[in-house]
C-alpha cells in the first residue's frame, strides 16, 4: 500500500519534531557535564552505529555510493554546522528567542525550494507555514526577552545562519534522495558529521571518566531517538515537499514546553494554548494544502 505524500510528511516530520523537543529537554540535563561538541558527536555517532545493521548495505550501497561524498558533506552541515550555530546563538540571546527565530526554517526552506524550481506552493500551504511560525512565537514569546549582556545582532545572525543551513540541506537532501534508501542515506550523513566533529571533541578533551551511568543512559536515549527520527525525516523528504516536512519542526518547542510543564512544573499561560492551537492549525493547513513538487 502506498501512503499519500501528506501522510508521509506527517509521520516522518512529526516524529522528528517530537524527537527534537524530547532531546532538547534531555540535553539540558547533560550539557553541564558534556561539552556541546562531544554531545553532538555522541548523539549522531551513536545514531549512526545503531542504523548500520538495518541499512541493508548489500543492496543499498550501490545506490548510495555515487552520492556518498555529497551526503556526508550535507551531514556535516545538517548535524554539525546547524547545531553549532544554534549553540552559538544561545550564548547571545535567550534559548526561547533562538527557538522562535529558528522556527522560520520552513519559510527559508520554501524560499530555497521555490528559487530552485522544486516547489509551487498553494495559498493554503503558505498560510499553514505562517501559522506554525506564529504559533511558536505565541507559545514562547513571553520567555524571549533580552537580558543584561545579550546581543540581539550576534544571536540573530547565528540563528539565521543555522536556519539557512538547514533550509539548503533540506532541499538538497530531497533532490539527492531520488529513490535511494533512507536508512543508509541517514547513516552516511551522520557518519560525515561524526567524523567532522571528532577533532573538535578531542580538542576540548572531555573527561569521559566523569560521565555517570545516568549520563550514558541519556546519551543512549538521545542517540536512539535521533536514529529513528532522522531516518523518518529523510524518508519524509523522499516523498513530500521539503517545506512541508520542515514545518513539523514547530512541534519541537511545543513538546519541550509541555515536558517542562509536567516534569519541572513550569507554568504555561494562555498564550501557550493559543500558540499550540496555531501550530496545529498550521500543520493541518500545510498537510492539506501541499502541491506536488515542480
Amino acid at each position: 500500500m502506498t501512503l499519500p505524500p501528506a501522510l508521509i510528511a506527517l509521520l516522518g516530520g512529526g516524529l522528528a519534531g517530537i524527537t527534537v523537543g524530547v532531546t532538547t529537554v534531555i540535553s539540558r540535563e547533560v550539557v553541564t557535564v558534556v561539552d556541546p561538541a562531544s554531545l553532538t558527536l555522541a548523539r549522531y555517532g551513536l545514531a549512526c552505529l545503531l542504523l548500520l545493521p538495518f541499512a541493508g548495505w548489500r543492496v543499498a550501497w550501490p545506490q548510495v555510493r555515487p552520492v556518498a561524498p555529497r551526503v556526508a558533506l550535507i551531514g556535516v552541515f545538517q548535524f554539525g554546522v546547524l547545531v553549532g550555530l544554534l549553540n552559538l546563538a544561545v550564548v547571545y540571546i535567550p534559548s526561547a528567542l533562538a527557538t522562535i527565530l529558528f522556527s522560520t526554517i520552513p519559510v527559508a526552506t520554501l524560499l530555497v525550494a521555490v528559487l530552485l524550481g522544486q516547489e509551487r506552493p498553494t495559498r493554503l500551504h503558505l498560510a499553514g507555514i505562517v501559522l506554525t511560525v506564529a504559533g511558536v512565537v505565541a507559545a514562547l514569546g513571553d520567555r524571549a526577552g533580552l537580558g543584561p549582556g545579550d546581543s540581539l545582532l550576534f544571536g540573530a545572525l547565528a540563528t539565521f545562519g543555522s536556519v539557512l543551513t538547514g533550509a539548503v540541506c533540506n532541499v538538497t537532501f530531497r533532490k539527492i534522495m531520488a529513490g535511494r534508501p533512507p536508512i543508509a542515506m541517514t547513516a552516511v550523513a551522520m557518519a560525515g558529521a561524526a567524523v567532522a566533529l571528532t577533532p573538535l571533541s578531542v580538542w576540548q578533551a572531555p573527561e569521559v571518566s566523569a560521565y555517570t551511568a545516568e549520563i550514558w543512559i541519556f546519551l543512549g536515549i538521545i542517540g536512539g531517538m535521533s536514529a529513528v527520527a532522522f531516518s523518518g525525516w529523510v524518508w519524509a523528504l523522499k516523498h513530500a515537499e521539503a517545506s512541508a516536512v520542515a514545518s513539523w519542526l514547530a512541534i519541537g518547542p511545543i513538546v519541550a514546553a509541555l515536558l517542562d510543564r509536567f516534569v519541572l512544573g513550569v507554568t504555561l499561560g494562555p498564550m501557550f494554548a493559543l500558540g499550540l492551537a496555531l501550530v496545529v492549525a498550521g500543520l493541518v493547513a500545510v498537510t492539506r494544502g501541499g502541491r506536488k513538487s515542480a
